[in-house]
């Protein structure tokens, strides 16, 4: 689990700032908030909020270790899955065998 990441913003778009972390740059959702404290080029810290699924790896940074919190709350009231520990995971799907039972 990434608590923050930390390093030079290498990208700066409307809703997405990428941090460049030892040469990979985690692209990842931000408010407008939170964009107009970045600047391009310049060394950044954002908080993590990840949702890790199947089909996806998606990271949400925050400002603030605060507001990153209040963001967890709320996902996690709205019913979505939570992975990691103190979380429920969601159920498995059964699959079906490729042998004959």
């Amino acid at each position: 689990m990434f608590y923050y990441l930390q390093g030079p913003i290498a990208i700066l778009e409307p809703g997405m700032a990428v941090v460049d972390c030892g040469g990979v740059g985690y692209a990842c959702s931000v408010t407008a908030y939170t964009a107009a404290q970045l600047k391009l080029n310049q060394t950044a810290r954002l908080y993590i909020h990840e949702n890790i699924r199947e089909d996806a790896f998606d990271l949400f940074g925050f400002a603030s270790g605060k507001n990153s919190g209040a963001f967890s709350c709320f996902w996690a009231s709205t019913g979505r899955p939570q992975g990691g520990p103190g979380h429920s995971s969601p159920p498995a799907v059964p699959r079906a065998s490729p042998w004959p039972s």
